[in-house]
């Protein structure tokens, strides 16, 4: 049986993989409108479904993985989702 755990666990690395990949597809600092929206709406389904922990571990493989500078603009992004706050 898969927990609940177990699947907020899948889709934060899944998330992060996504938010990965939007940031290494550009060469400048800040989203484009259409980056912005779809950032926004994986910031949205992880705080849907592991609030903001699920949001923040999310947010540190995006920050371990690509340096601190491009996870700004994921935190930029998802200012006013859940608990998220600049």
């Amino acid at each position: 049986m898969i927990t609940q755990t177990e699947t907020t666990s899948r889709y934060i690395a899944v998330a992060a993989d996504q938010l990965i990949a939007i940031c290494r597809d550009r060469k400048r600092t800040g989203f484009s409108a259409a980056e912005d929206e779809r950032v926004r709406a994986i910031g949205w389904n992880l705080n849907q479904r592991g609030g903001f922990e699920a949001m923040t571990a999310t947010h540190q493989i995006v920050m371990r993985t690509l340096g601190a500078a491009l996870a700004r603009d994921v935190e930029i992004s998802w200012s006013g989702i859940g608990n998220w706050l600049l």
